[in-house]
């Protein structure tokens, strides 16, 4: 099965990267790697799903005939039947692994240069969803570029049923598995074959419409057939988008297929991989645990459960001593115990689970009740590439995610945030990710999980802050500085993608920020509405409004201001503020404004910390760092009494009236008090 990093990997295609860039997204160390073998007489691999929104038509195709008979129909294979590839080869096994059948046999990768036949390869699901047959790849040896190489369909015996030539990575089945689906063009033109290998249609994609990806076409439950979120009408109608219930369902599967996610047979529980970890929870991300956690050097990728949905299979593929890569199938039980070796030598493999008949598809499962709010005023912080929460004045600390310094990181921790972490419901935290372990990873995944530590969701993105929307349920990052913003939710699924203007350009490390209202988000001098229209000047923009939205704090010509929130009663706190480096926040009542100052231009030092009554306009200088350091406001307690900052490295905190100074926590400027 393929990883994250694949995909991930992937989805770099849809922009063009500059160099450097590249790695901020994840890098193509392993499409390079599997090129590298192509061209050493081996097979090209990649990993596609349903993601995008377009909307166009598509040319005519011919009607779907009903499938003639197949004579006679094998029977499904035993619930749990393992089938993998290795080594060019095609097997079918128990599900431990035992009592392996060769029902292909093919040409190895690092034999195909010399060799005359074929060498079998598969991505996806391989099984039809009834257990009567498998799709796999065969590639000619030797391998020419110009050659995809032809689709199998066999029974679990070998007994070839049909070949024909296809595009692509992928093959589709459809759910009632009496069909296939195949790029015929790659990007260009589906076509949908029945397992005789008949062609019943073939379905131009819209023109003018471009692949988010490297996407092959995917059939959703209900049996529509789509690329990205375009519908392929089966009837030759015109193309259309699929709808918000249809697009996240292609969303949650698209998961599935780069190996982020799976989901038990019942529906009720999901397992994923965090960074070296696999994680073990609930389907809606609630109550997840962390099953393992793989050495250094080594990917993960979740594959499926068992029929019995008591254990999971899954792929290591790690540093060879040596040299090379070590790949793997494994198996683990649900509560972590049981981790069992299944194939040695191949990452690619499947056991057949029972689907649900058709129009028998469960509810989805109930929503498990939210995490509890921890107290009011709970210390979240960063240290030394771990994540912890702690009582307000940084005692009873309790790790809740483990990872490494920055000198063992590349300089960075493999843990970090900037900006807010607590969600304002005080129930979720989001913080960075970035895997040590992998030299091309520098990437800057999000991470979202409760105050324990369970994880929820993670994905790739890009940027420094992470926006949480006002109602908790969202999160705004850059998915590709300074072009896209994504918005997910707390499930990790991307629930919108905005584009900013072409001729826009950033004023400097900007991140979105939600507007008041939760219906917009402001980026630099721009406000890009959620629903996709166009980006509009803001009216105030890099304004920070207090909590009930009666004021508003921005800088204009250079200097910081305070106004009411129609730019009435302007009062100048600071002429020529440093802003690049400038930090401010609100109380939770907005009587008070707190910010820094003492620096001159745009990037001076900031060693003061004011703060501004709002009631009579007075300002008060509570404390000074040493000229030539900086320090920051990061927030007021949740009874505005006190104000937590960090300066010198290390976290501070102290009372609006500049009294009873404290020090919390040494060695981190990355903190901050939850909400009430």
């Amino acid at each position: 099965m393929p990883r994250i990093a694949d995909a991930l990997e992937r989805e770099s295609r849809t922009v063009d990267l500059e160099q450097g860039d590249f790695e901020r997204l994840l890098g193509r160390r392993e499409r390079t790697q599997r090129n590298r073998r192509i061209r050493a007489g081996g097979v090209g691999v990649a990993v596609a799903l349903v993601m995008g929104i377009i909307l166009a038509r598509s040319l005519p195709s011919d009607r779907i005939p009903a499938d003639p008979p197949v004579e006679p129909r094998p029977a499904p294979a035993a619930s749990g039947t393992l089938t993998y590839i290795l080594d060019g080869d095609v097997f079918v096994a128990d599900p431990d692994g035992s009592n392996a059948v060769k029902i292909a046999d093919g040409i190895s990768l690092d034999d195909c240069a010399s060799a005359t036949g074929f060498s079998m390869w598969g991505e996806g699901a391989m099984w039809s969803p009834d257990g009567r047959y498998l799709a796999y790849r065969r590639t000619p040896c030797p391998y020419t570029e110009e050659d995809w190489g032809d689709v199998v369909i066999a029974d679990a015996a070998g007994n070839v049923l049909a070949t024909f030539p296809a595009d692509g990575w992928d093959i589709g089945w459809s759910p009632d598995s009496t069909r296939v689906a195949v790029w015929d063009t790659l990007f260009e033109t589906v076509g949908v074959y029945g397992v005789d290998g008949a062609r019943q249609a073939q379905i131009a994609m819209p023109s003018g419409w471009q692949p988010a990806g490297d996407h092959d076409p995917a059939w959703l439950r209900d049996g529509t057939l789509a690329v990205d979120a375009v519908e392929l009408p089966l009837d030759g109608g015109p193309a259309g988008s699929l709808d918000q219930a249809r697009a996240a369902e292609g969303r949650q599967d698209y998961l599935i297929t780069i190996g982020q996610r799976a989901v038990s047979p019942d529906g009720s529980r999901a397992a994923f991989v965090d960074g070296r970890s696999l994680v073990f929870g609930r389907s809606d991300g609630t109550g997840s645990v962390t099953l393992l956690t793989a050495e250094r050097g080594t990917f993960l990728a979740v594959i499926g459960f068992s029929p019995e949905g008591d254990r999971i299979l899954f792929s290591k593929d790690g540093d060879r001593q040596g040299g090379g890569r070590t790949r793997e199938l494994w198996s683990v039980g649900v509560d972590g115990s049981d981790a069992r070796l299944v194939v040695a030598g191949t990452e690619n493999g499947e056991w057949f689970v029972p689907s649900e008949e058709p129009g028998d598809i469960p509810a989805e499962p109930s929503v498990e009740p939210q995490p509890a709010a921890y107290p009011s005023g709970t210390l979240a912080y960063v240290l030394d590439g771990d994540v912890y929460v702690a009582d307000p004045d940084g005692a009873n600390a309790v790790r809740i995610a483990d990872g490494r310094p920055e000198e063992d990181c590349a300089g960075s921790g493999e843990y970090w945030a900037e900006g807010s972490m607590w969600s304002p419901d005080g129930l979720y935290l989001a913080f960075r990710y970035s895997d040590c372990s992998d030299p091309d990873h520098a990437g800057r995944d999000v991470v979202i999980s409760d105050a324990e530590g369970n994880v929820l969701a993670s994905f790739p993105a890009q940027g420094w802050n992470i926006a949480w929307s006002p109602d908790s349920t969202r999160v705004a990052v850059w998915n590709v500085w300074p072009e896209t913003i994504g918005v997910y939710g707390l499930d990790g699924t991307r629930q919108a993608e905005l584009a900013m203007p072409p001729d826009w350009t950033n004023s400097g490390d900007d991140d979105p920020v939600w507007t008041t209202d939760g219906t917009s988000l402001n980026v630099g001098d721009l406000e890009v509405p959620l629903e996709g229209g166009t980006p509009s000047q803001a009216a105030l923009p890099d304004r920070t409004y207090s909590p009930d939205g009666s004021q508003v704090a921005y800088v204009d010509d250079g200097a910081l201001v305070v106004a009411a929130a129609d730019g009435s009663g302007l009062q100048e706190l600071v002429e020529d503020w440093p802003w690049a480096n400038g930090t401010t926040s609100w109380s939770p009542t907005g009587d008070h404004f707190a910010f820094t100052a003492g620096g001159h231009g745009s990037t001076g030092s900031l060693h003061e910390l004011r703060v501004l009554d709002a009631a009579s306009g007075s300002v008060t200088l509570l404390t000074e760092a040493q000229r030539g350091t900086f320090l920051s406001v990061i927030g007021f307690s949740p009874q505005g009494d006190r104000i937590l900052y960090s300066k010198e490295g290390d976290l501070w905190s102290i009372g609006v009236d500049g009294s009873n100074a404290r020090f919390l926590v040494a060695g981190t400027t990355e903190g901050e008090w939850s909400p009430s």
